[in-house]
This record gives C-alpha cells, sequence and structure tokens, in this order.
C-alpha cells in the first residue's frame, strides 16, 4: 500500500487487481510453481487442501475470494495484523526470562537470560561464550526477516568476546582463534565450521523449578554445565535489610529495577574423563589488571575461585598509533579426572 516492506521487497500487492484477472489469480496461488518453477514462494493450498485450517473454516476457494476482496479495495486497504513490524519490550516479573533469536550482541544464535533483580545476560550459543552483561530494563525484540526474531539490550551492555569461549593452547603465547568476520565486501563465511572444527558442540540448555536456564556443551571430551544468577552485593544485601523488597510482588506502578545492588554469579562444572587443561577467555579491553582474586576490565570486575589467569597483548588487535594496546583476560584450569567446579562472579558499577 505505497509503504516499503520490512521483511524481502517485491511489487506492491494492492495493484494486482490492476492487472491480473481474478481467474489467474486464483490458480497462481493454488500452484505457484506450474507457473514459475523453482519460485520461493510457498505453496499454502497443496493439492488444494488449505494448511490454514482454522482460517475461514479451511476452505480454500472462500480464503482465495477472501484475499482478492481485500486486494480490491485498493488504498483503502488496512494493514494486515504484523504488516508492520514494530519492535517490542520484554518485560522480566516475577520469574527469569529467555529469549532466543539473533542479536549483535549474541551472534546469529543468540540466547538472552534477564532477571527480575535487573541484571541480564547473553550467551552466544554457537560459540559457547558468555557475551554481554546489562543491567535494568531487558530488552526489545523484532521478528523481521525469516527465521527466529532478534534481539537488543536495552541498557548499555558490556560486551564481551563471542569468540570460542574455551581452547587447548599449545603454546603460552600461542594466538587465540577468533571467529571469521563478513563484510559487506566479502560476505561468505570463510570458515563456517570454526566453532566445531575447534571442538566446540552445544547440547541445548534445561530449565530449573524458578526458571534458571543451564547450558550444556562440550569441548572435544570436556562435558560443560554453565549457570548464571543474580547474586546480591555487599551493599544490595545491606539495603535489603533496611528495606525489604521482592521483585516478584512489584506492582506495575513500581519503577523496573536497576539492577544496583547485584552482580552475576557465574557456576560452571566441566566433568572429563582424563586429565586436562583448559583455557577460557573471559574478556578484552585496554584498561586490564589480574590479581590473585580476580581482575578488572574497564568497569568489570571479575572473580573467580580457581585458576591461573593472565592478562596478555591481543595479538590479533591492529591499533592505531598512539591507542592503548588492547589486551585478552585467560583463565588457565588444570581439570582432573571427574568433575572440576569453577565459580565466577562478574561486577560493575551501573
Amino acid at each position: 500500500n505505497g509503504q516499503p516492506s520490512p521483511q524481502f521487497q517485491g511489487m506492491d500487492l494492492i495493484a494486482m487487481p490492476e492487472r491480473l484477472q481474478p481467474d489467474w489469480f486464483q490458480a497462481f496461488l493454488l500452484d505457484p510453481t506450474a507457473f514459475r518453477p523453482g519460485i520461493v514462494m510457498p505453496a499454502y493450498w497443496p493439492g488444494g487442501e488449505a494448511t490454514a485450517t482454522h482460517i475461514l473454516e479451511g476452505q480454500t476457494q472462500t480464503q482465495l475470494q477472501a484475499l482478492w476482496t481485500y486486494l480490491t479495495l485498493g488504498r483503502s486497504a488496512r494493514d494486515p495484523v504484523g504488516i508492520r513490524s514494530q519492535g517490542s519490550r520484554l518485560t522480566v516479573a516475577g520469574r527469569p526470562l529467555t529469549y532466543r533469536g539473533r542479536s549483535q550482541v549474541a551472534g546469529y544464535r543468540g540466547i538472552a537470560v534477564g532477571f527480575p533483580q535487573g541484571i541480564h545476560y547473553a550467551f552466544n550459543a554457537q560459540t559457547g561464550a558468555l557475551s554481554a552483561l546489562w543491567r535494568g530494563e531487558f530488552i526489545s525484540v523484532g521478528w523481521q526477516g525469516q527465521g527466529s526474531g532478534q534481539f537488543n539490550p536495552i541498557g548499555r551492555p558490556i560486551n564481551l568476546p563471542q569468540d570460542v569461549a574455551f581452547h587447548r593452547l599449545k603454546e603460552p603465547d600461542e594466538p587465540w582463534p577468533l571467529r571469521p568476520r563478513t563484510t559487506k565486501e566479502a560476505p561468505v563465511n570463510p570458515d563456517p565450521l570454526y566453532p566445531k572444527r575447534l571442538g566446540y558442540r552445544f547440547a541445548g540448555y534445561d530449565l530449573d523449578a524458578d526458571d534458571v536456564p543451564t547450558f550444556h556443551y562440550q569441548y572435544g571430551a570436556v562435558r560443560i554445565e554453565d549457570r548464571i544468577t543474580p547474586e546480591a552485593t555487599r551493599e544490595g544485601a545491606l539495603s535489603a535489610l533496611s528495606k525489604p523488597s521482592n521483585p516478584s510482588n512489584r506492582s506495575s506502578e513500581d519503577a523496573p529495577p536497576t539492577g544496583s545492588g547485584w552482580r552475576l554469579k557465574r557456576t560452571l562444572v566441566l566433568t572429563t574423563e582424563k586429565q586436562e587443561t583448559l583455557w577460557l577467555r573471559l574478556a578484552t579491553g585496554t584498561q586490564l589488571s589480574v590479581s590473585s582474586a580476580g581482575a578488572q576490565v574497564g568497569p568489570l570486575q571479575i572473580g573467580y575461585n580457581q585458576g591461573n589467569a593472565q592478562a596478555r597483548a591481543l595479538a590479533h588487535e591492529a591499533n592505531d598509533s598512539g591507542a592503548e594496546p588492547m589486551q585478552e583476560l585467560l583463565l588457565q584450569l588444570d581439570c582432573p579426572v571427574g568433575q572440576t567446579t569453577l565459580h565466577l562472579s562478574y561486577d560493575w558499577n551501573p
């Protein structure tokens, strides 16, 4: 109706009755490939039977006549529901919320997890990386294009690397294997098997009784369970004692939680049948310092209960003259036979 499509571009459907006969229109919809072999248009009435049986009692001829009648309304026709894709905000109420879709902060197989306390994260299931953290409101979502929808954090995220999270370094100075990048000039992925080639395999996730997800994946023969929950900081615990609050009972008139007084607690359980040494790449940045108990990467504080952490120069990063050199934070984990449990914490200023 004179407006650009939010998805694929094509001829204006409203103009069809001006140039087509209704009998030809119906015959085309019944069997598009008979007119144009190889056309990508699906057959919604295969063999003359309607696939949308809930519309007009599934009567094929009635559905086709209704479509033609709608198009003959011309410029006065109202937009069908969904033709103008509008983004929506997902709000986390009394229980955690998990949303899957594409995202700039989590790749094509991104998973966003929001908590009622107002602290959230994104996980890249394609590479096994915790890829973003943020506070405040959860995400805005949209369903443009094909496949799953998309999401973007509403709050300002702290972005973490989206390359494979675990790796076996043959030498301490071996460069980290980075995911292939595509550009407008080079849109074809040069290494589509990048995660699989490095031994990574995603095995899905499950939700516990509180709707908190645990991700399951493997690096080679090492099986990993990855669970993240909110944890009150000392300031948050003191605030809760002085003024009790329950996010699940928050009224609609209350201001949304800001995440202040909370951090994210991450528990990884690594299971192996032989002794292994793995490296976990936690973050990259220009302002990075390491101690025995944790690391500081810009505003982000990362704590860990075990492992040997080190900050090293990012070998792949080309810096402009005068710019601070980029570094990466790596945590070396020596895993004996059986289970190894790693506890991490993520805390940052609002």
